[in-house]
């Protein structure tokens, strides 16, 4: 790559024309260097970064833009610096699958994220072009619902205008030597909400020479962001999905990634329970009646000795698949979503008259770190009820003769959290289509 100037370098970097009226800039640090604590910049001997801020009333689609590049000598060099980088740069958002692909090694984070006073729905493209990796940073406005199409019509903007900078400065025989910036830019993504289903009028040539189909793919077509798909397909999708997480993903969503949809579980607690609940009550209303008078009546003592024994071989069965299933659905929350670790959860409901109150932080506290996560997902998700139905249920279990009923709140609770566990691995599985 020839010597990036100033002037060329600036030009990486979106203007006001291409993002949505109402935006104004209010941060250029596009000459400031990278952070001073990044070392792999260094390491990777990185040439320029900065950035530039767009904000817009609170009430906008897009409140906020943040246009970030990291500008390297080599594609190597740039491709090492993205992955090492890529978790700390996705801010432990969740990653998203199943959404518009741009440029190389893309990888798409967001959702809705409690920021403590208030939570913030906003999503991050990071993708490489050639020697310049790019962080695309949008904030949605508060009350308004921002598609993800949208943002990703914003990203490819940001693909045209530095795949034309870098294309212009290859300077090769068969490349035009001036070409201006983003000559085909989408000003306003709002008027084709899903520029992805309509292919229209889409070049036969590739618009950016270096971009070539794979090895062996004759037959393709270029849509004008220099992208390629195979020829005749009726809807728009990159012929290669992002590869694997480069980092750890455990660290993110230790679960997510490995854990799969199950109600194995809840159901073997749920017939387990009942019958130990059935089995149960004889045993609970002579242990009342015996509390009341002091004695029981002629039989009753054998009654409430065998409902006792079997009550207990019911129950230890029932238990241990409780706990097994308490532990894995922590576990298969995203970290950033978990109010306590899965060891704690469990171990703590073990600590007399502690676990009087830590119940309601492992039972609808599981409950609502499983609909922060859906939300982060969904803005629209609700999930309200599974967290209700276990408050429900552990008031009941302090209360004296109604608390023998606590449990079909329970067993509700743990079909329905169940039920959201499920909807959220299957989201952040890319098993749904993002909504």
């Amino acid at each position: 790559m020839q010597s990036l100037t100033d002037q060329t370098y600036t030009q990486l970097f979106l203007e006001a024309r291409e993002l949505p009226a109402g935006l104004q800039l209010t941060q250029d640090s596009r000459m400031r260097g990278a952070d001073p604590n990044d070392e792999t910049f260094r390491r990777s001997l990185g040439l320029r970064s900065g950035l530039l801020a767009w904000q817009a009333p609170i009430n906008s689609v897009i409140e906020r833009v943040v246009d970030i590049r990291w500008v390297f000598a080599s594609e190597d060099m740039a491709m090492s610096y993205h992955q090492q980088t890529l978790q700390t740069n996705s801010e432990n958002m969740p990653y998203l699958q199943n959404v518009p692909m741009v440029g190389t090694e893309c990888y798409v984070f967001g959702g809705r994220v409690d920021m403590g006073l208030a939570a913030v729905t906003s999503y991050i493209y990071l993708f490489r072009v050639k020697t310049v990796v790019v962080k695309f940073y949008v904030a949605q406005g508060e009350g308004q619902n921002l598609p993800i199409n949208n943002i990703a019509a914003l990203a490819q903007n940001v693909f045209n205008r530095v795949s034309a900078v870098l294309a212009s400065l290859a300077q090769t025989p068969t490349q035009p030597t001036q070409m201006s910036p983003n000559p085909n830019p989408s000003p306003n993504p709002y008027s084709n909400p899903n520029p992805y289903q309509q292919r229209g009028n889409i070049p036969q040539q590739n618009p950016y020479p270096y971009a070539q189909p794979p090895e062996g793919q004759a037959n393709y077509e270029f849509s004008p962001q220099g992208q390629f798909y195979p020829q005749g397909q009726a809807l728009y999708q990159p012929m290669s999905q992002p590869s694997a997480m480069p980092f750890p993903p455990q660290t993110m969503y230790p679960s997510s990634s490995v854990q799969k949809p199950s109600s194995a579980l809840a159901i073997g607690y749920s017939i387990l329970g009942a019958i130990t609940w059935v089995v149960s009550i004889p045993a609970y209303i002579l242990f009342m009646v015996l509390i009341a008078d002091g004695r029981l009546h002629g039989g009753d003592e054998d009654v409430l000795i065998g409902t006792t024994i079997v009550t207990m071989l019911f129950s230890i069965p029932t238990n241990i698949l409780f706990f097994i299933w308490l532990y894995k659905t922590w576990e298969a929350v995203p970290q950033q979503h978990q109010s306590t670790s899965p060891g704690k959860a469990l171990g703590f409901l073990f600590v007399p008259f502690f676990n009087l109150y830590w119940m309601f932080r492992a039972f609808p506290g599981l409950s609502k770190s499983i609909q922060k996560a859906n939300q982060a997902i969904n803005p629209n998700h609700g999930g309200n009820a599974a967290v209700v139905v276990g408050i429900i249920a552990c008031v009941m279990s302090f209360i004296p003769l109604i608390q023998i009923g606590a449990f079909i709140p329970f067993l509700i609770w743990v079909l329905l959290t169940n039920s959201q566990k499920n909807k959220m691995l299957k989201a952040y599985q890319g098993q749904n289509n993002y909504k």
